[in-house]
């Protein structure tokens, strides 16, 4: 095992960055499931709104423990 005594360095507005990156990522999903019913309903597609919504679901809780 190497160690280094070599200061590492943070490269805070990249961090930063990327977590704005991820929050707006996050709200936009989250905007998305919540008015894409609503829109589908005014539309007149409720039973898709409703297979969409238990599809997204299933995979939600399928795919999202696995990327992490």
């Amino acid at each position: 095992m190497v160690v280094s005594n070599a200061q590492s360095s943070i490269l805070w507005r990249q961090v930063w960055g990327l977590s704005a990156v991820l929050a707006a990522v996050t709200f936009s999903w989250m905007a998305y499931g919540f008015y894409q019913p609503k829109i589908l309903q005014d539309l007149g597609f409720v039973e898709m709104a409703q297979g969409l919504g238990i599809l997204q679901g299933f995979m939600g809780a399928v795919a999202e423990p696995i990327v992490g």
